[in-house]
């Protein structure tokens, strides 16, 4: 499709969808990876992706009516002047329609209209065509449309830092399914607490830390360390909340008992094990968050006033005080 107004269609409905899913799962930190949001969320393709399928669906239905029909000739007019401007594709002789950009976009992926890309001639019956046209979705379209896709995201082992540790964990919906079992229970208030534990816990999977933790892209120092300590802790990540910080609570102490240090972080993250142990690891989640929020005023306290008695310190205003000892 061309590059000027459907790329910014394009821009804009996948803003929306990443923005969607991080009001739900509770992401306001401008570093969340976008590629990380879906595939939280669970989804496989971006919206400017799904939108374009649907086009390259309607053409193909439209290029297997009777070729007697006025929607079937009047398609062809469109896909013949579309396939002579594509070489010219940026430069059209007024606006292009929306064929014309149906037509750019399957170029682009290296697709052809079902009834060349088949070996088969479409049916005539309209069942037939539908289940014919749908195997062509299956077998030649979402494949070319998926492969580009890896390609626009970059290699498929590098797409994302964290593309390797998303391969290995179960997806979030195990995490969901506690929320779920919360409210068929019909106690609200374990559902609630079990939905800010949902979103804690893919906070931790997202940014490796907690959104509250997290100013400008940086992970902000441990919130329950600075409180204990009255001096700013080490980042407030997840590894550090779940295997190094000392004020983070029995039920974390517990815990990383039970999985040892080296799989702390995959055992309560990673979704794996019974519905019962996915429970625990989101109540946890769930309390350590609860736990940050509380403490993050009094750290944010101490963090401040530790970094103007560095500014104080750099700018030599301490030594500028004259001395008020005692002396005669």
């Amino acid at each position: 499709m061309d590059g000027g107004l459907w790329g910014a269609w394009r821009i804009a409905l996948d803003r929306m969808q990443v923005e969607w899913w991080k009001s739900v799962f509770g992401v306001t930190d401008p570093a969340a990876g976008w590629r990380a949001i879906l595939v939280e969320a669970g989804e496989t393709d971006r919206l400017s992706t799904k939108v374009a399928m649907r086009a390259i669906g309607l053409a193909n239905r439209l290029s297997v009516l009777p070729a007697e029909e006025g929607p079937r000739k009047l398609f062809d007019a469109a896909w013949d002047a579309a396939g002579q401007d594509s070489e010219a594709a940026d430069d059209l002789v007024g606006p292009p329609t929306w064929v014309h950009r149906v037509h750019g976009e399957m170029r682009r992926i290296g697709l052809r209209l079902a009834r060349e890309e088949r070996a088969s001639a479409p049916p005539a019956g309209r069942a037939a065509r539908r289940a014919w046209l749908q195997r062509y979705t299956h077998k030649y379209a979402w494949p070319r449309m998926r492969a580009t896709e890896a390609s626009d995201w970059g290699e498929r082992s590098t797409v994302d830092p964290d593309y390797a540790r998303f391969g290995r964990w179960s997806g979030s919906e195990v995490g969901l399914a506690v929320v779920w079992g919360a409210l068929t229970a019909g106690d609200p208030v374990r559902a609630s607490k079990a939905w800010s534990g949902f979103q804690a816990w893919v906070q931790l999977r997202i940014l490796g830390a907690f959104n509250c933790s997290r100013f400008g892209g940086a992970t902000l120092p441990c919130a329950l360390c600075s409180q204990r300590r009255g001096k700013p802790g080490p980042q407030e990540t997840a590894a550090h909340l779940l295997k190094d910080c000392p004020a983070a609570g029995p039920q974390t102490a517990e815990t990383l008992r039970r999985w040892g240090r080296a799989e702390v972080v995959d055992g309560v993250l990673g979704g794996s094990g019974t519905p019962e142990d996915v429970e625990r690891a989101v109540t946890l989640v769930g309390q350590l968050a609860a736990r940050v929020r509380r403490a993050r005023p009094d750290a944010a306290a101490v963090v401040e006033d530790a970094e103007f008695q560095e500014w104080l310190e750099a700018m030599g205003i301490f030594s500028m005080v004259p001395d008020m000892g005692g002396s005669t």
